[in-house]
């Protein structure tokens, strides 16, 4: 499916078909207002027979792009299939609408998937590959990019949802990694050293959680969650492309006793203690 030029197309186009937003208007008068509501009233039910299709496709194309995006490769298809989705994909990651931060309606009123949090899963396994990440950070417009970075920071930052958090880790490492500009984005941006350092020490708490917890067969309190070693290696090469980019030393001296912390501690993996190490072997140079 992934290598389907025709479905691609298809997904591409229904990604953002009749998702517009419109100029807010100064208030009418009371005339004015009741014209326009009829005139609205008559295109809303002229509307209605294929908004609720629009929104089952819409869904599908999402549910669709996050199953195939861990084998879809963006660099060898042209411009007109790989920008009409990445540019799709972008903008609801963005997007401050309520129709891409709320739950799919179809879901039902516990759900909790929405555009937004499908789309940051697409992205996130999208970035696994070092070519789509290149087409990612080329794709316009470039201030999009900004955005993008503070909606990541701002998952990273809640706790409540474990796995949007470790998908923004996925795809906040990844952009770093690929290119300096885009790691001095992100370390220019507030918080982003001490929301990746946050994510490491709640990964070490949890770990050190479920080591007082283990043999306690009846324990009563809830399960601690627990980050894998690979999203905590992620979060610390993260932090080491932050390091790289001069702007950043005075923040990370800021957190130099924290990643010291982090560095030492004895529930942390070896290769994340190497990495940190480095962090602080970078902010110690003169």
């Amino acid at each position: 499916m992934c290598k389907h030029a025709g479905l691609l197309l298809i997904l591409g186009k229904l990604l953002l078909l009749h998702h517009e937003h419109p100029e807010r208007k100064q208030a009418a008068l009371s005339s004015e207002r009741e014209e326009l509501e009829q005139d609205q009233g008559l295109s809303r039910s002229q509307e209605e027979w294929w908004q609720d299709c629009l929104q089952a496709l819409r869904e599908n194309t999402l549910v669709t792009l996050a199953n195939i995006s861990g084998q879809l490769d963006l660099s060898p298809l042209p411009e007109s299939l790989c920008l009409p989705i990445l540019d799709g994909l972008l903008h609801w990651a963005v997007c401050p609408s309520a129709e891409a931060q709320d739950p799919f309606p179809a879901l039902g009123s516990n759900a909790v998937l929405s555009p937004q949090s499908l789309v940051l899963e697409t992205l996130s396994k999208l970035s696994t590959r070092d070519a789509n990440v290149d087409l990612i950070l080329a794709a316009p417009p470039i201030s999009r990019l900004e955005t993008l970075y503070s909606t990541l920071l701002r998952f990273l930052r809640d706790r409540k949802s474990a796995v949007c958090r470790e998908m923004a880790v996925v795809l906040l490492a990844s952009l770093a990694q690929g290119h300096s500009l885009a790691a001095r984005a992100i370390a220019l941006q507030e918080r982003s050293i001490g929301d990746l350092l946050g994510f490491l020490e709640d990964s070490l708490a949890a770990a050190r959680c479920q080591q007082s917890q283990a043999g306690l067969v009846h324990e009563q309190n809830a399960p601690c969650e627990l980050a894998s070693v690979d999203m905590m290696r992620r979060a610390a090469r993260a932090l080491l492309a932050l390091a790289e980019v001069g702007e950043s030393r005075s923040q990370f001296t800021l957190h130099e006793s924290r990643l010291l912390d982090i560095s030492v501690s004895p529930a942390v993996d070896s290769l994340v203690s190497q990495v940190i190490c480095e962090v602080l072997f970078l902010i110690a140079r003169p």
